[in-house]
């Protein structure tokens, strides 16, 4: 769906390594800056709380996915153009369940490559 929407997009990858999901995305070209907003608000709208939960039910994990790293690559697979990411859990304590720890993929955090 998300490469009808957006056609600048050339590969679109889903992997579950426990306890992250990642998303990579692959550009046919640089992509524009209104095509990196669609890209993550098309992916903030899918992340929350229970599609991710029914996404590790579908796994057999019986937690939640700590983090969901959204990362965008353009011409070269090694090095990622921009990376985004959000967490279930505020800190880094998973034991920690109460209502203050729980951010439920709602912050997002942009990571850019410095440019040499």
């Amino acid at each position: 769906m998300l490469k009808k929407e957006i056609p600048a997009i050339k590969n679109f990858k889903c992997t579950f390594t426990r306890p992250d999901l990642t998303i990579s995305i692959e550009m046919k070209d640089v992509p524009s800056e209104e095509s990196l907003n669609s890209i993550l608000a098309n992916v903030k709208q899918f992340s929350t709380i229970e599609n991710l939960n029914d996404i590790a039910k579908s796994v057999k994990w019986k937690s939640e996915i700590y983090d969901i790293n959204l990362i965008i690559y353009s011409h070269s697979k090694e090095k990622p153009l921009i990376k985004y990411s959000a967490s279930y859990f505020k800190t880094f304590d998973a034991s920690n369940t109460s209502e203050e720890n729980i951010d439920g993929y709602k912050t997002w955090t942009k990571y850019e490559e410095p440019h040499t």
